[in-house]
């Protein structure tokens, strides 16, 4: 048993044909990811969702924000660099996750890492049937991160409107 997970970005479309973007203005995504029911055969148990951040981008700007999976969302605190959590998913699920989420300044990329632990063990849970992301496309998880591009650096942003991740830098 394995899962699947396929991830999308979707960020701002631009203007024109050349898709730009303000370099004024700050650019939210919106990174997806989920656990594929065509392909999955067992709950995500653990995941490591990381993005290139294109080297335009300030990285003193860069934003965490709200992020959710399935029927559970959490709203982050403002102005966040770093998070991390224990989301308390026993009734719902049985377990633990824990979230870490943030921006590795030397590699220039956004991370989150979700870590399902068993509330009798504190480790991974020994069954591969169980996890925070089960088999459903109605439980696709979400994060929202926000950045600026460097100052005075308008571009074109038609490869930051809406593609699978790992096809480019966010």
């Amino acid at each position: 048993m394995a899962p699947l997970d396929p991830n999308e970005i979707v960020g701002p479309l631009g203007f024109g044909a050349e898709h730009w973007v303000s370099a004024s203005k700050p650019l939210d995504y919106l990174i997806y990811f989920e656990n594929d029911t065509n392909l999955a055969t067992a709950p995500v148990q653990e995941a490591l969702i990381v993005v290139p951040l294109d080297p335009d981008l300030d990285l003193r700007t860069f934003r965490l924000g709200d992020f959710g999976f399935g029927e559970f969302f959490v709203d982050v605190p403002a102005d966040r660099l770093y998070y991390s959590t224990r989301l308390d998913l026993r009734q719902a699920q049985g377990i633990y996750v824990d979230v870490y989420a943030g921006l590795d300044i030397v590699t220039k990329e956004a991370y989150w890492r979700f870590v399902s632990i068993d509330p009798a063990t504190g480790e991974l849970p020994l069954s591969a049937s169980v996890g925070f992301l089960p088999l459903n496309f109605e439980a696709a998880g979400r994060r929202r991160v926000r950045l600026l591009q460097h100052p005075g650096q308008e571009r074109g942003g038609a490869r930051h409107s809406h593609r699978r991740l790992g096809d480019d830098h966010l």
